[in-house]
Formats: structure tokens, C-alpha cells, sequence
């Protein structure tokens, strides 16, 4: 019995330079991943993994690391916005990453609307993930960049 051939993976580059599937979907939380007969064997991988270790020569990730993606975006499978990152530190980086985005979008929130109503960090908060008492400290350092 022969087995169909395996759909051919097309990418393609947006303008930050992430190379985005065009063919394949992500799954449900936004990563990539493919099937791949390996000595008779299936085996699944997050495509970024596999790219990084592609273009690194490398048969495995190391023990204690992972992939970043450096552009923050995970269905980005491009080489250059991916490296190797002890996985203690990962969390942290991601993290910082998705605090700074959140902190922007809630402060295009705040100018968007303070001027028509008063916007709380109880708003704030539940609308950008993050406890009330840090928004209302976000909104007082952006008050406070105003007044100098």
C-alpha cells in the first residue's frame, strides 16, 4: 500500500520578516507543528524546533532549553528570529515580552478614551490581564509623563 505524498509546506514572508504557513494551519495555541516519518517512525514536532535545528546542524534541542521566538510572534518559523534560550530564562523573556505589549495597548486604550470618560485601572486591569492595582500605577506614571 502506498502512502500519499505528504503536502508540501509553502511559507510566506510578511513584512516584519516572519515567514508565516500559507498551507498548513496552527494549532489552538498558535504553533505549527508537522508529522514526519523518521526510520519508520511518526514523529510530531513544532516546525520552529525543527527549523532551528535545521539550520543549526543540531539533532536534538539541548537538555534545559528552548526555542525563542525572538520576534515574539509563534507561528514565525523563521531561522533568524529564532534562538536556542536556557528555559529558565525563557519564561522570564516571554514574559517581559507580553507585559511590555499589554502595557502599550493599554496605554493607547487610556489616551484613546480619558478625555470622554474617565478611565479606571479596574478597567484597565480587566481588559489587559493585569491586577487592578498595577494599572492604576501604570495610569499614574503616564499622568505623571504628562505633567513634566
Amino acid at each position: 500500500m502506498s502512502h500519499p505524498q505528504a503536502r508540501p509546506m509553502r511559507f510566506v514572508e510578511m513584512d516584519s520578516g516572519c515567514f508565516y504557513s500559507i498551507s498548513h494551519k496552527t494549532n489552538q495555541d498558535d504553533y505549527l507543528y508537522k508529522t514526519w516519518t523518521v526510520d519508520g517512525e511518526k514523529v510530531r514536532e513544532a516546525f520552529h524546533r525543527f527549523t532551528l535545528r535545521a539550520h543549526n546542524d543540531l539533532d536534538a534541542i539541548p537538555d534545559g532549553y528552548e526555542v525563542d521566538h525572538i520576534c515574539g510572534n509563534r507561528p514565525c518559523c523563521n531561522p533568524k528570529h529564532l534562538r536556542l534560550i536556557e528555559r529558565s530564562d525563557h519564561k522570564r523573556v516571554t514574559n517581559m515580552m507580553r507585559y511590555a505589549d499589554r502595557h502599550e495597548r493599554a496605554r493607547l486604550h487610556w489616551e484613546t478614551h480619558r478625555h470622554s470618560r474617565r478611565v479606571t485601572g479596574e478597567e484597565l486591569g480587566g481588559l489587559f490581564g493585569v491586577d487592578q492595582s498595577c494599572a492604576c500605577r501604570w495610569i499614574r506614571a503616564w499622568k505623571a509623563e504628562e505633567a513634566v
